[in-house]
């Protein structure tokens, strides 16, 4: 068909199509050929866009997401928040996996999207593939709730592959489906078959790796998913930044993109009302006799205002049609994956930090009870009369019912075996004969009874912050165990480390046996704090690397010191983690509630700095300003108030 007009573009059977019902496409055609407008552009729900001769796009583009899409959007959620359910990070194992489940995850939401904002139409044919698409997110979740390649469930892995297989499928299929629906109005088929390619190529390999599991079980060869879905990413992104027909320029793919950040925002809103519900059930549901401290309090405010504090810098800094140009368009849709995935972490650790903190009050709690109930053991005396002899059955006695309280509030994680050590553990210490107390300074460490007493001793008190630890939900982590006697304790502000026996009589090494335990426990806690703070440094480098490829205006000196100094605080908050290099400086950082303040007020000063006027636009600048000029005015003048 022609159309009149010179300037008109010419061939317009052959521009690349949005399948959108015949009845729109021949009502779009009808007002293009009357059509005066030099720009010819044509808008039919979708806005379609005629380019120069040799390159004619013409993508599906909406207002906004469909319908389908945010449903599609549901399941993502409803993975993302069972896995984090689930899956511990306890290791640096754990973390990788947790880390390569997101990127997996997140690629195959994005290669989906990105179809569906280019030409999410709809149809039969297209009907069924969505419905592959959510299976394969039925997929994600069978595999989320055992996806550890350390303990690997050779069936579920092998399922795996082949979700992802199927995934690939049927984005090759949809976009065959596609290309033979409009197969006589396409100039540039090339770059669609291309499409079709990529995804065949990377679905057969899917299919092989899956076999190649099954008959090799141990391999590492999940770590193939990893640099699999990598790649796609690259390999996709690059393909519609070179090739204008399947360009991402002028859909909505921004929208989606912002809308994931909210979902993941709202999983660590998820996981903060978790954590507050613990600390509810641990607290007064077992009337444990004790309110939440005003640290406690602090730092769940600091969580709430961590994550207000994020969405504001995210949506106050973004354009809502993403990068500033076309290379920064697409390494700002690229940048997102980094940043979902270290924003996951950052709200999964950061949160953790509210348990964390009442977890090592009630072991401090609890380390008093056990110090109040040993003494009485220890210094036993009638009334009016002088202090008895130590005496093993009241020493036992005294012991045993804190011991027994505690855990049955506090229940271990692996309850019948705990009791199991803990009963064995009394049943040592009733062996002790009478006389060991009074000679306990002049044995030595490698002596029979004092062994047998330590050792009981460090078993009962392990026992119960282990099962504090436990019902806070804090797990067994494989790191670095501290020799005993090798921590420093001067200077903390916890009782496990600083009280003393408030009389000059000895404490039989219980305070320091307390200690160690403690230093064990923390332990647990370490590598959550070094993830938290290297994700906290990470997500807000980004934070500041999307904001600068977004940035339409003109950098003003003011804009590029608020940048550079963020930019320096994100480092800041990163490095902080290399406290964890000294076992010693990481327990004695844990024990105070600084760690989540910290990160939020991070984040604060530069929500501060974005609202924050130019120097020269501050009213007492201003004022000192006009002030400078009315003086030097005056003394031109020769007034005699001129320097009043």
């Amino acid at each position: 068909m022609s159309v009149p007009g010179s300037r008109r573009c010419r061939n317009t059977d052959r521009i690349l199509w949005s399948t959108y019902g015949n009845e729109h496409r021949h009502a779009a055609l009808a007002r293009l050929e009357s059509s005066d407008d030099d720009t010819r552009r044509l808008t039919m729900g979708s806005q379609l866009t005629c380019q120069d001769e040799k390159e004619k796009v013409l993508v599906h583009e909406r207002g906004g997401a469909s319908n389908y899409e945010l449903f599609y959007d549901l399941w993502f959620v409803a993975n993302l928040n069972t896995f984090t359910s689930v899956h511990e990070i306890t290791d640096k194992g754990t973390l990788f996996s947790f880390m390569g489940y997101v990127l997996l995850l997140w690629t195959t939401w994005f290669l989906t999207t990105i179809f569906d904002v280019r030409f999410g139409v709809d149809g039969t044919l297209q009907r069924i593939t969505r419905g592959a698409h959510l299976a394969v997110m039925v997929g994600f979740a069978e595999a989320g709730s055992t996806f550890n390649p350390d303990a690997q469930a050779q069936p579920v892995f092998q399922a795996m592959s082949l979700f992802l297989m199927v995934s690939r499928f049927s984005l090759g299929l949809q976009h065959a489906i596609f290309l033979f629906r409009n197969r006589g109005r396409l100039e540039q088929k090339r770059p669609l078959v291309l499409s079709i390619l990529f995804h065949s190529v990377f679905s057969i390999t899917y299919f092989g790796v899956a076999f190649y599991t099954n008959q090799n079980p141990r391999d590492n060869v999940f770590t193939f998913w990893y640099y699999a879905s990598v790649a796609e990413l690259i390999l996709h992104t690059a393909h519609a930044a070179w090739s204008r027909p399947l360009t991402l320029r002028g859909t909505h793919i921004s929208e989606r993109l912002n809308l994931l950040t909210l979902i993941i925002l709202g999983e660590g809103v998820i996981i903060l009302a978790k954590k507050v519900a613990v600390l509810v059930e641990n607290t007064w549901i077992k009337d444990s006799g004790t309110n939440w401290s005003p640290a406690l309090v602090g730092i769940i405010a600091s969580a709430v205002a961590l994550a207000y504090t994020i969405f504001q810098l995210y949506f106050d800094w973004m354009h809502e049609d993403g990068g500033s140009g076309e290379i920064a368009h697409y390494l700002w849709v690229m940048v997102h994956l980094p940043f979902h995935i270290t924003l996951v972490l950052l709200v999964e650790g950061g949160n953790q930090f509210i348990v964390w903190r009442r977890a090592i009050e009630a072991i401090d709690s609890a380390a008093e009870t056990l110090s109040s109930a040993a003494a009485k053991g220890f210094h036993q005396q009638l009334p009016g009369a002088a202090a008895a002899p130590v005496n093993t059955s009241q020493v036992v006695g005294a012991l045993r019912g804190p011991v027994t309280a505690l855990l049955s509030a506090y229940r271990p994680e692996n309850e019948t075996e705990t009791w199991a050590q803990v009963r064995e553990a009394f049943d040592n210490m009733a062996e002790i004969p009478d006389a060991f107390w009074g000679v306990y300074e002049e044995l030595p460490r490698t002596s029979l009874a004092k062994q047998r007493w330590l050792d009981s001793l460090s078993t009962i008190v392990s026992a119960v912050f282990d099962g504090i630890s436990s019902a806070f939900d804090i797990h067994e982590a494989e790191d670095e165990i501290p020799e005993p006697g090798s921590i420093d304790y001067v200077g903390t502000s916890f009782s496990i480390m600083t009280s003393q026996p408030k009389t000059q009589d000895r404490d039989f090494d219980l305070r320091s046996t307390e200690a160690e335990a403690y230093v064990a426990t923390s332990m647990k806690f370490r590598l959550v704090f070094v993830y938290a703070f290297v994700c906290a440094g990470i997500v807000l480098l980004l934070l500041h690397t999307l904001h600068l490829l977004s940035q339409r205006q003109r950098w003003t000196p003011f804009n590029a010191f608020r940048a550079a100094f963020g930019i320096m605080v994100s480092i800041g908050l990163s490095l902080v983690s290399l406290v964890a290099l000294s076992v010693d400086q990481t327990t004695r950082f844990l024990m105070t509630p600084w760690q989540l303040p910290i990160i939020a007020m991070c984040y604060f000063v530069c929500l501060v700095l974005t609202y924050l006027p130019p120097l020269k636009d501050l009213v007492v600048v201003r004022k000192i300003t006009n002030w400078l000029d009315y003086r030097n005015e005056k003394k031109q003048t020769g007034d005699p108030h001129a320097l009043v």
